[in-house]
C-alpha cells in the first residue's frame, strides 16, 4: 500500500510516497520521482541471507529505475555485509547508476552502509 505524506520544504510543497520495498505497486506511468530513499530488507527482522536478498534486489531495483527521473537520486541502506551484492546486482540491473558516495554508518551492533546513486541517462 502506498502511503503519501506531504511538507514544505524552503518554498516548495513536496510529497512523499512509502511503501514496501519488497512488493511492486502499479503507478500511472506519467509518476515519477526527484529522490528515492530506501531502507532495504536486512538484519534481523528478514535474516541476512545473501540468496534471498539477491534474489529480490533486481526486481526491487527495476521498480525503482521505472520510476526515477533521469538525474534523479536513489539512497539506499543496506547491511555491509551486502553492500557489495548491491553493487554487483545495481550494474547489471541498473547501469545508467552511478554511485555518488558510500557512507559507513553503526545502527546498534549492525554495521550498514548507505549508498547514494544518481540516474544518468545522457
Amino acid at each position: 500500500m502506498w502511503h503519501v505524506e506531504r511538507a514544505t520544504v524552503g518554498q516548495k510543497q513536496r510529497k512523499w510516497f512509502k511503501a514496501n520495498a519488497c512488493e511492486l505497486y502499479p503507478l500511472r506511468e506519467a509518476v515519477v520521482f526527484d529522490f528515492i530513499v530506501c531502507d532495504l530488507p536486512f538484519g534481523q527482522k528478514f535474516g541476512e541471507n545473501e540468496s534471498a536478498v539477491t534474489e529480490d534486489l533486481p526486481k526491487i531495483l527495476r521498480n525503482m529505475n521505472s520510476f526515477l527521473k533521469s538525474n534523479g537520486k536513489v539512497v539506499l541502506l543496506i547491511s555491509r555485509k551486502l553492500s557489495s551484492t548491491l553493487e554487483k546486482v545495481s550494474t547489471e540491473v541498473c547501469p545508467t547508476w552511478k554511485i555518488l558516495g558510500k557512507y559507513g554508518i553503526r545502527l546498534g551492533e549492525l554495521d550498514a552502509v548507505l549508498i547514494k546513486f544518481c540516474k544518468n541517462n545522457d
